[in-house]
């Protein structure tokens, strides 16, 4: 009676302080006020006995102590089995604490030792990893450094998260992981699903390791994410999907000094986006369908930095560029990609496509690469849309801002911007290879701007030596003097490439006294201007035995003398040039 007189009061004296206690009012009390507890109130010790195993069937708040390593733990059942804390644990379903961890009396579930003398401590994460049960749950580490002698092995809908950087996952010196992963999925064959990695560091300590080791290293994993980890010194890759991999995210990664690759996707329907992917051999290595690579910088790699087999798949918004112009920038073996609005710049070459078709490369930035722009070698029915081209090749090499080579035929390359500050070859080189083998063919050229620093005798802005070009380009339309072949008996005067501009010089016009045709135009509507330099009249007729043939002017002939032009339009198949212009330019 008397105790339960008193928990009435202590309840009233509650309630009353509560009503003092307002917006405007500060509690006061007496810093010496003791609260006594009553005589017959008593207190009782629990000892359980440890076990080793949990109790069953399981009572609904039944308790009981598990020992053994790496237990040593007090559980209650509460729909499941859960461990008693210290303090709540409302960030994960199991903590692990590092050897070095500042909390680990207070929070973690399980303590590693750093040591090899039991084991790496990937026998304590595996071991929450296994406790979480077939629901799967989240897997916190402490900060600290977790020393493994073995993979870490995570099934479907598990998380194991981190600290950030403070949380370092390494191989021991000389640590027995051979061709595997510092994380693995648990299941190689059949695969895992909803994996989440997230927030820690993978050191693979490669100066005192000689195994070839992955970061991380998933087989047949779907529906995945690896997200803001830092994955560095491994003595192989630093992210790897193998297998029939997809639908999965790599994200917000920070790569770098990996031996081998940064990241290596072989895998359909992914993401790889806001990564930094840096100073490895190689950049991003991708393998599929489907997939977006967005938003990374791929910089000071070794190699290539981004390198795709596959089709279908979006690389778009990258920063690359490789150690010291040493590799290629992105390069292409695949067909319907999308490859956009990327910054390459400093390698050797900024695009490569090799056995690519119907791939559209578009709004990229593409500078300073010492060797081509844009290469397409065997590679047809690309379209190369508003790229921004420029010093590309360095001073006086030989290489180009666009180059077409090698049986690359139906290509679009329209409403580029090319211009070079530094010397080089061609803004836009249609070629072959192999002495005139291999010629690209029916390639279209269109509205590209054009401004060239290099001053030579007979420039040409566009080289082409392809067959059957067709254009509709400004540089088609400048009054740019160009070459031309076809100065000998029945043969036909053609201009080489895609000038418009010819200048009769040879006096082999004049003494073989030939009938001697004008190529066909490309398209109806070409202009030709034509500018004698002969020091003799030539005469420009439609019939006869003259110079020219297949001219159709108002007075049946023409004769040009010295510096003079006469410009013609192409009206068509058989029908010719027709004269638009005379101008009597002799001195």
């Amino acid at each position: 009676m008397k105790n339960f007189q008193f928990r009435i009061l202590i309840i009233s004296l509650l309630l009353a302080l509560s009503e003092l206690i307002t917006q405007d009012s500060e509690f006061i009390y007496a810093q010496t006020a003791k609260v006594k507890v009553p005589t017959d109130v008593t207190t009782q010790t629990i000892i359980l006995d440890p076990q080793l195993a949990e109790p069953a069937p399981p009572v609904e708040g039944q308790i009981y102590y598990r020992g053994g390593d790496p237990y040593h733990k007090l559980y209650y059942y509460a729909n499941g089995w859960r461990i008693f804390s210290a303090q709540d644990k409302n960030v994960a379903t199991r903590i692990v604490a590092a050897f070095n961890s500042d909390l680990t009396d207070k929070t973690a579930d399980y303590t590693c030792d750093g040591t090899q003398a039991m084991g790496g401590d990937e026998i304590e994460i595996n071991q929450a990893i296994t406790d979480l049960g077939t629901k799967g749950g989240v897997v916190y580490l402490l900060e600290g450094t977790f020393w493994i002698t073995n993979s870490i092995r995570v099934p479907s809908n598990v998380a194991i998260i981190g600290t950030g950087a403070g949380t370092v996952i390494s191989p021991k010196n000389s640590a027995p992981i051979t061709n595997s992963g510092v994380i693995i999925n648990s299941d190689s064959t059949g695969g895992n699903n909803y994996i989440l990695l997230q927030n820690f560091r993978i050191d693979g300590n490669k100066a005192n390791n000689i195994n070839t080791q992955f970061g991380i290293y998933f087989i047949k994993v779907t529906s995945s994410k690896v997200d803001r980890l830092w994955v560095e010194n491994m003595k192989y890759a630093g992210i790897s999907l193998w297998g029939a991999s997809y639908n999965n995210i790599i994200s917000g990664n920070n790569i770098q000094l990996n031996t081998s690759t940064g990241m290596e996707v072989y895998s359909s329907g992914s993401i790889v986006s806001g990564n930094n992917v840096q100073s490895n051999g190689s950049g991003i290595n991708l393998f599929g369908e489907n997939n977006v690579i967005s938003g990374n910088n791929v910089q000071s790699n070794q190699t290539f930095g981004i390198n795709l087999f596959g089709s279908s798949n979006v690389i778009s918004g990258n920063n690359v560029q490789s150690y010291s112009g040493g590799g290629d920038g992105i390069t292409l073996f695949g067909s319907g990609n999308t490859i956009s609005n990327n910054t390459i710049w400093s390698n050797r070459y900024g695009i490569f496509c090799n056995l690519s078709n119907y791939n559209i490369l578009s709004g990229n930035n593409i500078k300073s690469n010492t060797w081509d722009g844009i290469y397409l070698y065997n590679s047809s029915n690309n379209t190369l849309l508003g790229n921004v081209i420029y010093d590309n090749g360095g001073s006086g090499a030989s290489y180009d801002g666009i180059e077409i080579s090698y049986n690359s035929d139906n290509n679009i390359i329209s409403s580029n911007l090319l211009f070079d500050s530094a010397g080089g070859s061609f803004p836009i080189n249609i070629g072959s290879v192999d002495s005139g083998s291999y010629i690209s063919e029916n390639n279209y050229v269109a509205g590209n701007q054009i401004n060239w620093s290099v001053v030579c005798t007979d420039c040409k802005r566009i080289n082409d030596v392809g067959t059957n070009t067709k254009y509709t380009d400004k540089v088609k339309i400048t009054l740019e003097p160009g070459g031309y072949t076809g100065l000998t008996t029945g043969s036909t005067l053609t201009p080489v490439g895609p000038t418009n501009y010819l200048e009769l010089m040879p006096t082999a016009l004049v003494t073989l006294k030939t009938t001697k045709p004008i190529a066909d135009g490309n398209s109806v509507g070409d202009l030709l201007i034509l500018k004698n330099c002969t020091g003799y009249g030539i005469t420009i007729s439609s019939s006869g035995n003259v110079c020219l043939d297949r001219v159709q002017h108002p007075t049946g002939s023409v004769t040009l003398d010295t510096n003079d032009t006469l410009s013609l339009i192409y009206v068509g198949i058989g029908a010719g040039w027709m004269e638009v212009g005379y101008a009597d330019n002799s001195p």
